[in-house]
């Protein structure tokens, strides 16, 4: 997966001439992923920004319900957070356990910026997962 891999590792100018070359955008790896989950995890904001504007499915799931805004919250990546939400992906939906992209960012996030922002932004925290905890316990 060419694409999911420059994604991933941050290399805009590679995303560009593989799409143009007739990679499709949303296809998926073994996992579900897209390219625009790798971009996400890897924090890649720049392949992120252009995937999106290619017209990247940012509500699209992998084989765990999980988004890319998931993966920007578990790896605290803030700029592809801001874009992801600034392009209308839901900061309520739930993965395979009943996880919020808020549940995600709590759990990994130190300085609390992700949390804060999916907070100003409508994410839920009294939102249960299958275990019974919401994203603050």
């Amino acid at each position: 997966f060419p694409l999911h891999l420059a994604a991933l590792s941050g290399f805009s100018d590679c995303c560009r001439k593989l799409l143009s070359s007739g990679f499709e955008i949303d296809t998926s790896d073994d996992f579900g992923r897209t390219c625009l989950h790798a971009a996400a995890a890897g924090g890649n904001v720049e392949c992120l920004n252009l995937l999106l504007n290619t017209g990247a499915d940012f509500n699209k799931k992998d084989k765990f319900g999980r988004t890319p805004l998931h993966y920007a919250a578990a790896n605290c990546n803030y700029k592809c957070l801001f874009a992801l939400v600034g392009s209308g992906a839901s900061v309520n939906d739930l993965d395979e356990r009943g996880c919020t992209p808020l549940h995600y960012a709590a759990a990994s996030d130190t300085d609390g910026k992700c949390l804060k922002y999916l907070l100003r932004n409508d994410a839920n925290p009294g939102i249960r997962d299958k275990q019974g905890y919401n994203a603050l316990n």
